[in-house]
C-alpha cells in the first residue's frame, strides 16, 4: 500500500452569479498563470454540472510569484474580477466581461521592481520604498460592474546589500488601502490606522519590546460587502494598542491582541465612517473576519476567536510542545446605522514611516 498526495489545487476562492460559478485556486507545487504557485481559473455555466479550466491568465510580466491566499475574486453575470498581489509585489486587477475568455490587466500599486523575489532577493536587486498589498485582498463588483478593492498596506523596500536578503518592511506602516477603477491610485482609509487606545501619545509598536509573531499585517484580514445602493462595507482585524498577551514561558515581551472592526462608505460620500469595534475583547484574539457579500441593512459577519495570539507553532510550553485551547467561530449581525465614527477621546495617528 502506498499513499500518494496530490497537492495541485489549494486555497480556493469562488464567485457565483446565477448559474455561473467562477473558481480560482492556488498552486502549492508547480506553476500556473505563468508564475510559480500561481492561480488557476475554472468556470461552470450550468450551476456546477460541468466544468472547464481556462489557461489564459498570464501574470509573468506583473509578479514574481504568489503565496497562499494572495488573491480574491468576484463576479456579476459575465463580468469577472480578480485581484492578485502579495508581499513586496505589485497589486494587479484582472477584469473580464466574457466570463474569462479574455482578460484586461490593470496595475493598482506599481513598483520599481515588479519581479523581485519576495524573500532572499539577490544582493544587487533593489526595491524603491513603496506601499503595496500584503496579500490580504478583498474585491466586489458594484451594480455598474466597477471593481472595488481593499487590502492590507505594507511599506516595503530594499537597498543594495552585501548578501542576499529582503525585501523588508516597516511593521508600523500598516493600514487598510482602498481603490476602485475610477481612482488614479490606491488611498489609505485613514480611519483604519491603528488608534491610541492606551493614551500614551503613540500607536507605534516597539519591535524590540513587543513580539510581532502573528499572521499577516498588524492591520489586515480584509473582507468587503456591498448593498443594493452600492454602499461599501469593509471588515478587518487590527492589533489593539496597549492590549498584550504574554507568551507562555516568556515574560520578556508581550504580544498584541487583535479585534475585528467595521468601516463603511456611502456611495455619495468619498469619506469613510467608523471604525466600529465589533469584537471588543480585552483578552481574546479576534481575527479573519468574513462579510456576506450582500449587505441588506445588516452586515452579516463571522470571525475566529482564540485565547492566544498568533498561530499554534508560536504558542508552545516549556517543553516545546504546541499549546491548544478551545477556539470559536462567532457571528454578528451589525445594523449598518451602528457603524459610526469613534469617540473624540480616541485619536488616530498615521505614523506610517
Amino acid at each position: 500500500f502506498r499513499r500518494v498526495l496530490f497537492r495541485s489545487g489549494v486555497w480556493p476562492r469562488v464567485a457565483v452569479s446565477g448559474d455561473n460559478i467562477y473558481v480560482i485556486i492556488g498552486r502549492q507545487e508547480g506553476a500556473c498563470s505563468g508564475v510559480p504557485t500561481g492561480i488557476c481559473y475554472y468556470r461552470s455555466t450550468d450551476a456546477g454540472d460541468t466544468w472547464e479550466k481556462l489557461d489564459n491568465i498570464d501574470l509573468a510580466a506583473y509578479v514574481n510569484d504568489l503565496s497562499a491566499d494572495d488573491y480574491a475574486i468576484d463576479a456579476r453575470d459575465k463580468n469577472v474580477a480578480i485581484v492578485v498581489g502579495g508581499y513586496a509585489s505589485q497589486t494587479v486587477l484582472l477584469k473580464s466581461t466574457d466570463s474569462g475568455d479574455t482578460w484586461n490587466y490593470t496595475v493598482v500599486t506599481p513598483t520599481s521592481n515588479p519581479l523581485i523575489p519576495s524573500i532572499d532577493a539577490p544582493a544587487e536587486e533593489t526595491l524603491d520604498p513603496v506601499a503595496v498589498g500584503g496579500g490580504e485582498f478583498t474585491i466586489v463588483l458594484d451594480s455598474k460592474g466597477t471593481a472595488h478593492i481593499a487590502f492590507d498596506r505594507l511599506y516595503c523596500y530594499k537597498d543594495v546589500t552585501d548578501a542576499a536578503g529582503g525585501p523588508y518592511y516597516l511593521p508600523n506602516s500598516a493600514a487598510i488601502m482602498y481603490w476602485n477603477e475610477g481612482m488614479a491610485k490606491a488611498e489609505v482609509i485613514g480611519k483604519t490606522v491603528r488608534q491610541d487606545y492606551d493614551g500614551d501619545g503613540t500607536t507605534s509598536v516597539n519591535t524590540q519590546q513587543v513580539q510581532i509573531q502573528s499572521y499577516g499585517s498588524i492591520v489586515g484580514h480584509t473582507s468587503m460587502g456591498i448593498d443594493a445602493s452600492d454602499n461599501l462595507y469593509i471588515a478587518y482585524s487590527a492589533a489593539r494598542d496597549g492590549n498584550y498577551e504574554t507568551p507562555p514561558g516568556d515574560n520578556s515581551a508581550g504580544r498584541l491582541y487583535r479585534d475585528v472592526y467595521l468601516v463603511k462608505r456611502n456611495i455619495t460620500d468619498a469619506g469613510w465612517v467608523g471604525p466600529l469595534n465589533v469584537s471588543d475583547n480585552d483578552n481574546k484574539e479576534d481575527v479573519f473576519p468574513t462579510i456576506a457579500k450582500e449587505v441588506n441593512g445588516t452586515v452579516h459577519l463571522t470571525w475566529q476567536q482564540d485565547d492566544l495570539t498568533g498561530t499554534a507553532l508560536q504558542n508552545t510550553n516549556n517543553q516545546g510542545h504546541a499549546t491548544f485551547v478551545m477556539n470559536d467561530i462567532l457571528y454578528a449581525g451589525v445594523n449598518v446605522d451602528d457603524i459610526k465614527d469613534p469617540s473624540a477621546e480616541v485619536s488616530t495617528k498615521p505614523e506610517f514611516f
